[in-house]
């Protein structure tokens, strides 16, 4: 355990005021991560503080991050950190490591700085950080650097082990509906299924996808066709959003390749914002997508899949989308796309066919309406 070079002291007249902060990434680590980081810090302030020092000498208070990236700059636990750092709520500041306040090296170096400018101390055991010591930027340098190496690093061998369960055939990704997952070996009262999995057709669900390509392929529209699967109760994917199907969800299911046996992967790629430590997806460069064929998980015929894909495409409004950096409205938010945002695309509906029909953007008005 950390031993510190300047000890804690109580201040006069008044509690140690005291934050434990606990951070962790992903819903695949342990929910207990939590509580081991603040019985940890607890253990670590106790052993720190003055001997004889009374429970009602110190208060603490202890902010909570479950299953959030520490890369991510502007987060609700640690905007608390901040304003609580500005009204100098706290004397001292304990985490488990640096990277449980920030996994971001330009904010991790501004919070520091911020505290050590407001008085507050900021102490990480297992990063051998002490604002009170003189080569405290150092040695946070030092474990920033380390700490954004290993999120490197555990990237690159996420997608080493995605490569290798695409090459043995292995599922790759969430299931795809109309397929079912199949565990190598199945779970026993003491021990969960193990990997790889594998996808094999189900085929309940699969009747309803080669009816989705037939109605679609004989003219419905994806309206009526999202109105037909409502009526039948048919489950969208569990992470869905919302339970009804739109034409948006039935387009998708007629643009997937896998049902015609031919998997594609990759084709968005999460890329992180450097400044604010948020990804957002981006379209793939094409040489870099992976695919194989998968015969054994064809759903519909070439035949079938393609005419679907053409009546779709005959029924875009903008026979030429342009997607990725050359689209308007790239990076705006869907919050900013009001009723109106369709004029910052003017010069596109300009050139749309007249064989649009009646369509016309939300909130706009035909000369006939008066």
């Amino acid at each position: 355990m950390m031993h510190l070079r300047q000890p804690l002291q109580l201040p006069k007249g008044r509690e140690l005021r005291v934050l434990i902060h606990a951070r962790f990434s992903t819903e695949e680590q342990r929910q207990s991560s939590i509580d081991d980081q603040i019985t940890a810090c607890r253990a670590f302030l106790d052993t720190s503080l003055p001997k004889g020092t009374k429970p009602s000498q110190v208060t603490v208070d202890v902010i909570k991050e479950p299953e959030i990236s520490g890369e991510i700059a502007d987060r609700p636990g640690i905007n608390q950190v901040w304003a609580g750092i500005e009204s100098k709520r706290w004397d001292l500041i304990i985490a488990e490591e640096s990277s449980r306040l920030y996994r971001h090296h330009t904010k991790a170096g501004e919070l520091f700085e911020s505290a050590v400018d407001a008085g507050v101390r900021v102490i990480c055991p297992s990063d051998y950080i002490d604002t009170a010591d003189d080569d405290w930027p150092d040695r946070l340098h030092m474990c920033q650097m380390q700490h954004s190496r290993s999120n490197f690093y555990t990237r690159q061998r996420i997608r080493r082990a995605h490569d290798g369960l695409r090459a043995r055939g292995a599922a790759v990704g969430n299931t795809v509906i109309g397929y079912k997952r199949r565990c190598t070996v199945p779970a026993t009262e003491t021990e969960p299924a193990r990997r790889p999995f594998y996808d094999e057709i189900d085929e309940e669900k699969a009747a309803v996808i080669r009816e989705v390509f037939e109605r679609i392929a004989a003219g419905e529209t994806s309206a009526e066709v999202g109105e037909w699967l409502d009526s039948i109760k048919f489950a969208k994917a569990k992470w869905s959003r919302q339970a009804k199907w739109t034409a948006g969800n039935v387009n998708a299911i007629i643009r997937r390749t896998k049902y015609r046996g031919f998997e594609t992967n990759r084709v968005k790629v999460s890329k992180r914002k450097l400044r604010t430590g948020k990804s957002e997806y981006v379209w793939n460069d094409e040489d870099k997508i992976p695919t194989r064929e998968s015969p054994q998980l064809r759903i519909v015929s070439d035949q079938l899949w393609y005419k679907a894909n053409e009546v779709v495409d005959k029924r875009r409004v903008f026979q030429k989308p342009v997607r990725g950096a050359g689209h308007p409205l790239r990076g705006t938010t869907r919050q900013r796309r009001g009723p109106r945002s369709w004029i910052l695309r003017s010069t596109t509906w300009r050139t749309a066919p007249r064989s649009c029909g009646s369509w016309k953007p939300q909130g706009s008005r035909s000369r006939t309406d008066g």
